[in-house]
């Protein structure tokens, strides 16, 4: 896979809204503004937007789901994990 990093999740919510193809965004929900919920919520009303993965040690699967989450990741996970969560998430597109 070929990451991009971004420096704040308003950098990664102009990358999408420019129109960037990207696969699959990875987001922590405990981060500076925005939050990872934050960040949700703003790309839910963009069209075209990929599927989002949820990663957390504090927040459960099943509120990441009802925000709009397609996979959650609760900290800490083996890199065998995120993977694995990225590959099933491409696999359901």
């Amino acid at each position: 896979y070929r990451v991009i990093p971004m420096s704040d999740g308003n950098a990664a919510i102009r990358l999408l809204e420019a129109g960037a193809d990207i696969d699959v965004v990875l987001t922590d929900i405990n981060m500076p503004s925005p939050n990872g919920w934050e960040i949700i919520a703003r790309l839910r009303g963009l069209p075209g937007i990929p599927p989002i993965v949820v990663i957390s040690g504090y927040a459960d699967e099943a509120t990441a789901h009802d925000r709009g989450a397609a996979a959650f990741l609760h900290k800490p996970f083996s890199q065998a994990v995120l993977i694995q969560t990225v590959e099933q998430v491409l696999r359901r597109e």
